[in-house]
């Protein structure tokens, strides 16, 4: 007789299953990459040692529809890795408009300067290597906003901090995407206590959903290698 866990488990696998067959179809037909775009993700996983870590290729697609749809002069990226999404971000550049991407870590920073450099970029995309808080104070110093669009997909637990430097970096009306919204592994909307990462996210969420400068929505995405349920948060700037 087969139990209620082995159900359980077994509708769960058939789940994940679908999620994963859905996000490769969506991929396939309507995100299709170049020959740079494929290698510089295939590239990062290999440099992460752990498959999936950069965006899906259609959140990528999407983040360049948000480009072409918006015409941003000034682009911000929080959290650059090896330029996968600031390639797609770049995709729908107009010529006169330019994107400046922190990344702490000198490996990616390295790695992402040689694909930006191969795709012909390197006069409208700007990597800065230091710690994102840093960075982002130095920046907001310098006023060198303000940015039109701004995309954050970084350590989680400093989501907070960079949702802030985000508001006063950006320009009115200005569109904030943020990334990895729905956490692995927990109960949804009430993580384990031991859990940093995902009490880290929901509290994120919580201040996202009630800043008083923010209109705001998650919507959710298929992300990792077997297409576990993730989100966007997508909001506009009062």
């Amino acid at each position: 007789m087969l139990t209620k866990s082995y159900l359980l488990k077994k509708k769960r696998m058939n789940t994940s299953k679908q999620n994963q067959d859905i996000r490769n179809y969506i991929d396939s037909n309507f995100a299709k990459e170049d020959d740079l775009l494929k290698e510089v993700r295939k590239g990062g996983s290999s440099a992460f040692q752990v498959p999936g870590q950069e965006i899906p290729p259609y959140v990528g697609k999407l983040l360049y529809f948000f480009v072409k749809l918006r015409n941003p002069k000034k682009i911000l990226e929080i959290g650059t890795l090896c330029g996968y999404s600031t390639l797609w971000l770049a995709k729908g550049l107009s010529p006169s408009s330019y994107i400046i991407s922190l990344e702490q870590q000198p490996l990616f920073v390295e790695k992402a300067k040689t694909n930006i450099d191969r795709a012909g970029l390197t006069d409208q995309v700007e990597v800065r290597l230091g710690k994102g808080v840093d960075s982002l104070s130095t920046m907001l110093k310098n006023q060198e906003g303000p940015f039109d669009l701004i995309f954050i997909d970084a350590d989680k637990k400093s989501y907070a901090a960079y949702l802030e430097y985000a508001v006063s970096l950006a320009a009115p009306g200005a569109l904030l995407l943020i990334d990895n919204l729905i956490p692995r592994e927990s109960n949804v909307g009430s993580p384990n206590p031991e859990n940093a990462q995902s009490c880290a996210v929901y509290e994120f969420n919580q201040i996202l959903s009630t800043h008083p400068r923010l209109e705001c929505v998650l919507i959710p995405t298929l992300a990792g290698e077997k297409g576990r349920i993730d989100a966007l948060g997508i909001a506009i700037l009062n």
